[in-house]
């Protein structure tokens, strides 16, 4: 068992991570600075999102271990759920760091490329494992366990968000392998000027040229999103994504 909260550490080192149980990173913001169309701000109700979203998680079979790291320092008291990680034979590794001030001037998304560089360069468990699944830390993908299993033969699955808008990627899930991550994405966001530049834009541009799979089925997400929009697709709109998805129309490429 492993956390990290205002600059003190707990760890435990872990064994170098199967490519089917890579863990899952959380990225949250649970006292988030003045920003524009933030919906819920109150930071006992993010958490309580996040903490229901830390329970989904860690209650996967296929998921041994989530790193869920912060960018506001907020003081919170993590030991009642990693207790309850730990009891279902689980690790929950925490990290919360007062980053809030670059995320002011520079945007929300300059705030999550800093969240997960921050997070690969101090947590053990991601130091262990050949890659992590990200996900933005108040949604839960409620068909996780399927795109798992679909996807392991791949070391880095990204898809788009919007098929009418081709240059952007979807950064609020995604499968990736540490060092892909850190040759290609993982200084994208520094060009970020403010809260209107948009990651998945930049990982879109980065991505167009490898050839990366998306993933072959639509993303079920439910949840909160860090602008405070609400995500719910029913079962219709579901199948309908999913078999464009399985077509290989979600695929990022170079946009002409």
């Amino acid at each position: 068992m492993s956390a990290k909260t205002g600059g003190r550490m707990r760890a435990e080192r872990s064994s170098m991570t199967p490519l089917s149980l890579w863990p899952v990173l959380m990225t949250a913001t649970i006292a988030p600075p003045p920003l524009p169309h933030l919906t819920v701000t109150d930071p006992q109700e993010r958490w309580r999102q996040y903490e229901s979203a830390l329970r989904f998680w860690t209650s996967r079979s296929c998921v041994r271990q989530v790193v869920f790291c912060d960018n506001s320092g907020f003081p919170v008291d993590y030991a009642p759920i990693i207790r309850w990680a730990r009891e279902h034979g689980k690790t929950i590794e925490v990290f919360s760091y007062a980053g809030n001030q670059d995320t002011v001037t520079r945007g929300r998304a300059y705030g999550e490329g800093e969240l997960i560089r921050y997070a690969l360069g101090v947590s053990r468990v991601l130091g262990n494992s050949p890659g992590f699944f990200k996900v933005t830390g108040r949604i839960i993908v409620e068909n996780f366990d399927q795109l798992e299993r679909l996807t392991r033969r791949h070391r880095v699955v990204v898809s788009k968000r919007s098929l009418r808008r081709p240059g952007w990627a979807d950064t609020r899930f995604f499968k990736m392998d540490c060092v892909f991550y850190r040759r290609h994405l993982m200084t994208l966001h520094e060009t970020a000027d403010g809260d209107d530049w948009i990651l998945g834009d930049a990982y879109a541009m980065a991505l167009g040229p490898l050839d990366i799979p998306s993933f072959p089925r639509a993303l079920r997400i439910h949840g909160v999103a860090g602008n405070g929009a609400s995500y719910y697709d029913g079962i219709g709109r579901y199948l309908l994504k999913s078999l464009l998805a399985r077509s290989g129309l979600y695929r990022i490429r170079t946009v002409t």
